[in-house]
């Protein structure tokens, strides 16, 4: 769990982050942490190169953080940009 978030894996694989609104990715500051929970927002909405801005803001911050390691890999994959997916 990050913040208010609660992060999980729907039945199709897709990432949903309950009560994940884009009105409250709008207000957060960006902290690394709500860097991540507006990146997950912006993946949900299907807004990859937003999501993947924050994921790598999220990632500089942290680098060693799995939960961020991983879902900049499958924003990556999504985008056709495998290389960099296959380094995460």
């Amino acid at each position: 769990e990050y913040g208010p978030f609660i992060y999980r894996f729907d039945a199709a694989g897709s990432l949903v982050a309950s009560g994940a609104t884009a009105a409250r990715a709008a207000e957060v500051s960006r902290t690394a942490r709500e860097k991540v929970e507006v990146a997950v927002v912006e993946y949900q909405a299907g807004r990859f190169d937003q999501a993947r801005k924050y994921l790598e803001e999220a990632l500089a911050t942290d680098p060693s953080d799995a939960f961020v390691n991983y879902n900049l890999g499958n924003v990556y994959y999504l985008q056709g940009r495998f290389a960099e997916a296959e380094k995460l």
